[in-house]
């Protein structure tokens, strides 16, 4: 019952502004203006139903490494048909929530063959956290150099994981033409 009262209550401080509300507006009375301690709270609420959907969905402490790692191997085994070990680096540390989605953090991830530990690729995904059980891995794996030639890539992230994606990306790209002038000199 609370839910709905929160999601009334946005409804209305939507809709008394605006195109719409023009149109509330034609065949009812105004609407009071909330004050700016009911509008702190309807913040909170909102910020803490979004925290308690990000907690609701994401393992607690130490499973949290647990799943994703066994999830990303096994996504990448799978992808590549054979099997591989991964490693990972969340580029940012808390998730990204939009909606009544799944949230998603984003990673760099690192796979190697499993028997030989030769590193067979690496590049930006995403995962999302399912129920604190499971993570669905992203469906692409974004790689250093078409990051850092897309013009537009940092349209789709919030500024803050933009910089720690290009920044790794660079990094990548670095390593990857030093190696290649190294391999082209001997």
């Amino acid at each position: 019952m609370k839910l709905l009262q929160v999601f009334f209550a946005v409804f209305m401080a939507i809709t008394s502004s605006g195109p719409l509300a023009l149109q509330c507006r034609a065949d009812n009375p105004p609407i009071p203006e909330m004050s700016q301690q009911q509008k702190d709270r309807i913040t909170k609420l909102l910020e803490d139903m979004h925290r308690a959907h990000i907690v609701a969905n994401t393992p607690p402490g130490e499973l949290f490494d647990k799943y994703l790692q066994r999830d990303l191997d096994s996504c990448f085994t799978e992808r590549l048909g054979r099997k591989v070990r991964t490693t990972y680096e969340l580029l940012q540390k808390d998730a990204i929530q939009v909606g009544v989605g799944y949230p998603y953090y984003y990673i760099w991830v690192k796979i190697f063959d499993d028997k030989s530990g030769e590193l067979l690729d690496q590049g930006m995904t995403s995962a999302k956290a399912m129920d604190q059980k499971d993570f669905g891995i992203g469906s692409k794996l974004n790689h250093a150099e078409e990051i850092m030639k897309n013009p537009g890539f940092p349209d789709f992230f919030p500024d803050s994981l933009c910089l720690a994606i290009l920044s790794r990306a660079a990094v990548v790209q670095a390593a990857n033409n030093v190696s290649k002038a190294l391999h082209m000199s001997k």
